[in-house]
């Protein structure tokens, strides 16, 4: 429970940076960004050190995790190239292609492992990481284009945003079912 929200915080962190970024206080994002992420690895390995008896849900943590750690090297190496001038940023955001594909991937896994326990507590859950797969589908689609350049930039942060305050509310979501589940189990 308590991974699910370390988790949402991280999520929420994240999509504040974003939103900053697209209304012009862009000095913020990358670093807002890069904890946000950092905190969502952790929230989404803490459970997997328990979850030996639901290896899908287990994946599920351990691909999302692998595409968060993605994202933070991959705005990591952003920063860096700000502060040295290099501009590879292109080959940067093939990382958060990869790293918000596997989040989406990630939660589809986790919510696939709900699925198969449906009770009215794992609808909660279940819808949680359905729109977080909805939400990091849309940040990937977002990186795509921005490695693409083929829309309007602005137009293009709009879609990230969108995508990060909807796996931000998934991630909300799914921790009160989850909070919700061991209050009953207990």
């Amino acid at each position: 429970m308590t991974g699910a929200w370390v988790q949402a915080g991280g999520n929420i962190i994240s999509a504040i940076g974003s939103t900053r970024a697209y209304i012009g206080e862009e000095n913020v994002e990358d670093g807002l960004i890069i904890v946000g992420e950092s905190l969502q690895a952790i929230g989404n390995l803490l459970p997997t050190f328990v979850q030996n008896d639901k290896p899908l849900a287990k994946a599920g943590n351990q691909i999302q995790a692998l595409g968060n750690t993605s994202d933070v090297v991959g705005t990591a190496l952003v920063v860096m190239e700000k502060d040295t001038e290099k501009g590879t940023e292109k080959e940067n955001d093939l990382l958060l292609i990869a790293g918000n594909s596997l989040q989406s991937l990630g939660a589809l896994v986790s919510a696939l492992d709900e699925i198969k326990d449906v009770g009215s507590i794992q609808k909660l859950e279940i819808i949680g990481n359905l729109l977080q797969t909805i939400g990091a589908g849309l940040q990937a689609i977002q990186a795509i284009l921005n490695y693409k350049m083929t829309e309007d930039e602005e137009e293009i942060q709009l879609i990230g945003v969108i995508g990060g305050w909807v796996q931000a509310t998934g991630t909300v979501i799914a921790a009160i079912g989850e909070t919700e589940e061991a209050i009953v189990e207990d």
